[in-house]
């Protein structure tokens, strides 16, 4: 990210993330769909960062508003994640950046998320053709592995992208 950045930090909660990203951008907006973790949020007062309570499958924020989004470990819990990625894009610039890490899934008994909280988790190669299909061309992909980033083939955990809208 870089200093002139205007952010959206999704699912926000308390603002940590929120907080840290602030310090390298010229503007942040935390959002999330708990008024509680928003107003937690907001007691950090930060200067150049504002919170709202939002849905992310619904953003109400003009088309083109962020020149970037981070969405850290979100979009495994809504039901809806495509529409999620789609009010993304729609809020991004054109050339706009997603910053998405999600889980991914592993290979265990059945074959089901791991954390009850998960509507699903990735396959990489799914992940890779929903964000397409809504508009996204990755342009970074990193795998995770207790909590070490490393080469995407070797991700057993986890993955992280960098995505820029397209079109």
């Amino acid at each position: 990210l870089a200093p002139s950045d205007v952010v959206l930090d999704i699912a926000c909660g308390n603002g940590e993330g929120t907080s840290i990203l602030a310090a390298r951008c010229s503007r942040v907006v935390g959002a999330d769909v708990s008024p509680e973790a928003i107003e937690e949020a907001g007691a950090r007062g930060l200067p150049n960062a504002t919170f709202e309570v939002q849905d992310g499958c619904a953003l109400t924020y003009p088309a083109g508003s962020f020149t970037a989004i981070v969405s850290s470990n979100t979009l495994e819990h809504v039901g809806d994640d495509e529409r999620m990625l789609r009010s993304f894009h729609l809020a991004l610039r054109p050339g706009g950046r997603l910053i998405l890490e999600t889980p991914i899934l592993r290979k265990r008994p059945f074959n089901f998320p791991l954390l009850t909280s998960h509507v699903r988790e990735y396959d990489k190669d799914a992940l890779v053709e929903l964000l397409e299909r809504a508009g996204f061309e990755l342009e970074l992909k990193y795998g995770m592995n207790r909590g070490i980033y490393l080469d995407w083939t070797r991700a057993r955990e986890a993955v992280l992208v960098h995505a820029r809208r397209t079109t």
